[in-house]
């Protein structure tokens, strides 16, 4: 023990140091903590395997699955108000397929029609090479970006090809003539003849699905009405047998 110094303080000092040395060392272990923590950040950062995969992301999600229970059920009984609403939701989802289907009925049949018209055209005497340029661009212009774009570009692939050109520079309007001859005219116009019969046969085929779509939209119109009836039936007696 020093010369001076009672044995009290000398205990308190060696406390002190002691303290100081503890927090010296958790504190350079805290420091050893961050530089080895950071390295691994940077190394699992670096890593394309490690790394996680970018998150896709859809505006809006699409929700799988049936529509969830707003309540718990108490009890089966459907008011008639419940089946009204219900009837309104069905006719309107019927309503935009009916609509839809319409919709590719008519532009399926004006295809068919520009079809017959260029067939006319490439049996005809006055058909020239500037002449199936100009059409088969503008039919193939018109339809660009619908349903049937695939389909005419299908069509039209050997006989454009086989005239030393490509489809994508047809429907630029680039190509100011197509070498066609007349074997390939031939050809080309089966090809237009058995896809006008194809595309009459779809035609039908979504006539039948239209007609029944309809019937579907008539079934819920009418229990639409009789539940309407019912319900003013039912008010008219209640007010009837009032003050009675």
């Amino acid at each position: 023990m020093p010369r001076g110094v009672g044995p009290g303080q000398y205990t308190l000092g060696s406390a002190y140091a002691a303290e100081q040395a503890a927090a010296e060392d958790a504190e350079r272990r805290a420091e050893i903590q961050q530089i080895v923590a950071a390295a691994l950040a940077e190394e699992t950062s670096a890593s394309p395997i490690d790394a996680a995969p970018p998150q896709t992301t859809y505006d809006p999600p699409y929700a799988y699955g049936p529509a969830a229970a707003t309540a718990p059920r108490e009890s089966n009984y459907i008011s008639d108000d419940g089946m009204l609403a219900w009837l309104a939701a069905k006719q309107e989802g019927l309503y935009g397929e009916l609509r839809d289907r319409m919709d590719t009925s008519e532009a399926r049949s004006k295809l068919i029609e520009d079809l017959t018209n260029l067939k006319t055209y490439l049996n005809s005497e006055q058909v020239s090479r500037e002449g199936m340029a100009t059409r088969i661009t503008a039919l193939l212009q018109a339809y660009e970006g619908t349903p049937f774009e695939a389909e005419l570009d299908e069509l039209f692939k050997s006989s454009i090809e086989g005239a030393g050109t490509s489809i994508a520079a047809v429907e630029s309007g680039a190509v100011e003539e197509l070498h066609i001859n007349k074997k390939g005219r031939e050809s080309l116009c089966q090809a237009i003849e058995g896809k006008t019969d194809a595309l009459g046969r779809n035609d039908q085929l979504e006539l039948i699905r239209i007609n029944s779509l309809s019937s579907d939209i008539n079934q819920a119109a009418q229990l639409a009405s009789n539940l309407l009836s019912s319900s003013n039936q039912t008010a008219n007696a209640i007010v009837g047998n009032i003050g009675r």
